[in-house]
């Protein structure tokens, strides 16, 4: 592939930037019950939580990086002891985290507010994406629990050339239109991995990327969707390399050849 500095770009994603993404709300609970330090905090709406989520307060009773480590009924348990201090009723906690990262979305916008030298690669039609680097907050036991083979990462994108098998009904045709542009083995151990587990993926073409908001799907085998109990407070980080093939200069392109 012919290269310069202008058309081959890196784009490092967390889906913890998701556009829409971030959960934070506040409610009141008992805390200290008896003076005494503790895991818990009682008498909490826990209609909105989920395992994961930062909890934090005025720092009367919260020490740095307190997360919710379970939910039984309106009790909470936190990951590490609240600090000492007298007991208290209906006393404010807020809590925050991301609600799921199967479905991330970004506004990447224009090409040109990326590189403003490069305007004649706005109207590209098509381009070549690879996923470089790819991980995910879920262990290889929970993949295995979860019976996930394997992740897709989905862009939803018009693609050009790239088609998949799928499900279907009897007498209808199993292959269609494609939006993978990478699979990643999640270690599951009732399954066997090629030699290629370590870095499969290769350029893929799809349609130019540069045009406000993208979203990026993390599926599993089947397609499905990983969900939101399974990917709430659960980030991932992705490297991925966008090659823009050089265009054709606009003013020569339906120019008669001048021969001498």
């Amino acid at each position: 592939m012919e290269q310069n500095p202008t058309n081959i770009f890196n784009v490092f994603l967390n889906s913890k930037d998701s556009l829409g993404n971030a959960v934070s709300v506040s409610f009141t609970g008992d805390v200290n019950d008896g003076d005494i330090p503790s895991l818990f905090i009682d008498d909490v709406n826990t209609s909105q939580l989920f395992v994961g989520m930062i909890v934090s307060d005025d720092g009367t009773y919260i020490n740095a990086g307190t997360t919710i480590a379970s939910i039984i009924g309106d009790q909470i348990t936190l990951s590490q002891n609240t600090k000492a201090g007298v007991a208290a009723e209906d006393h404010d906690f807020n809590f925050t985290g991301t609600e799921r990262a199967d479905i991330c979305r970004f506004d990447i916008g224009s090409v040109l507010s990326q590189a403003p030298n490069a305007e004649e690669l706005e109207n590209a039609g098509t381009c070549l994406i690879k996923v470089k680097y790819f991980h995910i907050e879920i262990t290889n036991t929970e993949f295995t629990n979860d019976e996930t083979s394997m992740i897709q990462i989905r862009y939803i994108n018009q693609y050009p050339n790239n088609i998949e098998s799928q499900q279907q009904s009897i007498n209808q045709k199993n292959i269609m239109s494609s939006n993978i542009i990478g699979i990643v083995g999640v270690g599951n151990s009732d399954y066997t991995y090629s030699d290629y587990q370590s870095n499969p993926n290769d350029y893929i073409a799809i349609g130019n990327p540069f045009k406000n908001q993208i979203e990026i799907q993390i599926t599993d085998q089947d397609g499905d969707l990983l969900g939101a109990p399974t990917t709430r407070n659960r980030g991932w980080f992705m490297s991925l390399c966008v090659y823009i093939p050089p265009q054709v200069d606009i003013l020569n392109k339906n120019m008669p050849s001048l021969n001498y």
